[in-house]
């Protein structure tokens, strides 16, 4: 079964590198660079995994896509050169599974999505 995610980042050439190694290990992506995109995506389709772009997301957008019909069972990573404390503890609260720390290697951060899914 291919996993699907849906990859929201700002950063053209982060969005390329992640969506050809997602892909190479056969995951289904879809990006999204801004949060009106990530809305109209959540109440069309299922992802497995929400990859998020700190600066791109906020408490609101994690309480809709753990709210919508489609996504309540989904996946929620951040990613963030932040490493704010309150914030990742406001945000787990809201029920995000991981913290991805920038800089980050493509293919290890792969590999940990891989893991925490099995």
């Amino acid at each position: 079964m291919a996993y699907k995610i849906l990859l929201v980042e700002d950063s053209p050439t982060i969005l390329e590198v992640l969506t050809s190694t997602f892909e190479y290990k056969g995951f289904i992506i879809k990006t999204a660079n801004n949060k009106d995109l990530v809305y109209e995506s959540i109440k069309n389709e299922f992802f497995d995994v929400f990859l998020l772009e700190i600066d791109l997301t906020d408490v609101e957008l994690i309480k809709k896509i753990k709210h919508s019909d489609k996504n309540i069972k989904s996946n929620i990573f951040v990613i963030s050169a932040n490493s704010d404390v309150q914030t990742k503890i406001e945000f787990k609260n809201e029920g995000v599974n991981g913290w991805i720390k920038k800089p980050f290697i493509p293919e290890k951060l792969v590999a940990e999505i891989i893991s925490f899914l099995k």
